[in-house]
């Protein structure tokens, strides 16, 4: 490998990302996450509001639980969406601190979410007397996205790193006068 004239070795081949590269997919990748999840959860809230049965809401105590714990869930996507939004601006600025504050964001907004999926996953199975289709479909979707979570977070520290350690993509500014 070539030296390029920043002080980092050019990958030659196109198999390889950059970690600016990575940090960009896993920017893109959490924030079209959030919202499909926004769209998921509200459209189950929707449905939850206005189409439960009667069974349902006689056993308050679990209902009012699922709501809210749906509501937290809502609301931590919505919150997912503005840190990705963050995010994007962060690496394009290549800003330390709008890349640090969403990787601290994003991490208690994922303990969050698993809390609150959790909760409402063993009330919503205590409700109905076990797991149905839907909650499975739900639980499968949870843990898919905690694996690409996971695989984002470590794209977005080490272009974090990478930046701490002086590395810009910036052009290089050349002023002859």
């Amino acid at each position: 490998m070539a030296l390029h004239k920043r002080g980092y070795e050019e990958p030659k081949d196109l198999c390889r990302f950059d970690a600016r590269c990575g940090a960009i997919v896993a920017s893109v990748t959490t924030l079209s996450m959030s919202i499909l999840a926004v769209l998921l959860y509200g459209w189950k809230a929707f449905v939850d509001i206005c189409w439960s049965t009667e069974e349902d809401r006689l056993d308050r105590r679990y209902y009012y639980g699922i709501q809210t714990s749906q509501f937290v869930l809502l609301s931590s996507h919505i919150l997912v969406l503005c840190l990705a939004i963050t995010l994007l601006v962060g690496i394009v600025q290549e800003k330390l601190s709008l890349i640090f504050t969403w990787l601290v964001g994003f991490v208690a907004l994922v303990c969050l979410e698993s809390v609150c999926m959790v909760y409402s996953l063993v009330l919503t199975a205590h409700m109905h007397h076990g797991l149905d289709g839907l909650l499975e479909a739900e639980l499968g979707f949870f843990i898919s996205r905690l694996l690409v979570n996971g695989l984002a977070v470590y794209s977005i520290v080490s272009f974090y790193r990478e930046l701490a350690a002086g590395r810009t993509w910036k052009p290089l500014q050349s002023n002859f006068l």
